[in-house]
């Protein structure tokens, strides 16, 4: 008896910790455009659609990081940027520096690490971002990596960071069950190794294709998605 009241008790705490994870998402991740000219596109992709004209010194939020284009919203739209054609607000001038979550899947929390709230591997959990997450790198400090990632600002421990970032190439797939699809870990069905639920239609970028599976980024998360679920064809309508 006494034992599931202290597991009642610990999930009230772990339900209050996670409502202030909730309010502390107020890190509005901004970019200016450093080139001449640029546009918003429809798809992650050089040959897309312009959405928009942008013009050095607009600004935008980025919804999502990737290594090639940025998810952002400007004047009300919502498209794709090159990321070479902004910079980042947080960092002052300074170079943009992508970086990955590096976390086992095998690992406590099933392939995610903890972005915290200070640098210090005891401060409270903001949230926990899945293995192969892109990061915005914002510097060291102690074991800790300062990093950044749309809608939050904290650190991982340096372990839990990879900083050297390749960029895939791809070919956009459009996801084609009725349903929505996970995006997981790994090439395994349990529930703790999804990534995120994406919607019938969802463009992403396909790197490879593995085993019946494809390997794919979308919002800045690599992942395995079932290749049945996926095709070259653009849906109509």
């Amino acid at each position: 008896m006494k034992k599931c009241v202290c597991l009642f008790f610990l999930f009230l705490l772990m339900l209050g910790s996670s409502a202030l994870a909730q309010e502390k998402e107020n890190f509005i991740m901004t970019a200016t455009v450093t080139k001449e000219e640029s546009a918003l596109l429809s798809l992650p992709a050089s040959e897309a659609d312009v959405l928009l004209p942008l013009h050095k010194d607009d600004s935008m939020v980025i919804l999502a990081l990737g290594t090639h284009y940025c998810r952002a919203e400007t004047q009300l739209t919502e498209g794709y940027v090159a990321l070479e054609d902004i910079a980042f607000d947080v960092l002052k001038g300074r170079p943009t520096q992508l970086a990955r979550v590096n976390a086992s899947e095998t690992n406590l929390l099933s392939g995610r690490a903890s972005l915290r709230e200070e640098a210090d591997s005891k401060s409270t959990a903001l949230i926990q971002i899945a293995r192969q997450g892109l990061l915005l790198f914002l510097g060291e400090e102690g074991k800790m990596c300062h990093v950044a990632v749309p809608g939050y600002i904290g650190y991982i421990r340096k372990d839990n960071v990879l900083q050297d970032v390749t960029a895939d190439d791809y070919r956009i797939a459009y996801l084609t069950n009725d349903d929505r699809v996970n995006q997981r870990l790994c090439m395994q069905f349990a529930d703790r190794f999804v990534i995120q639920q994406l919607e019938p239609g969802t463009p992403v970028q396909y790197i490879r294709e593995y085993k019946g599976w494809g390997w794919v980024e979308y919002n800045g998360y690599k992942g395995y998605i079932m290749d049945k679920y996926l095709s070259f064809t653009p849906p109509e309508g």
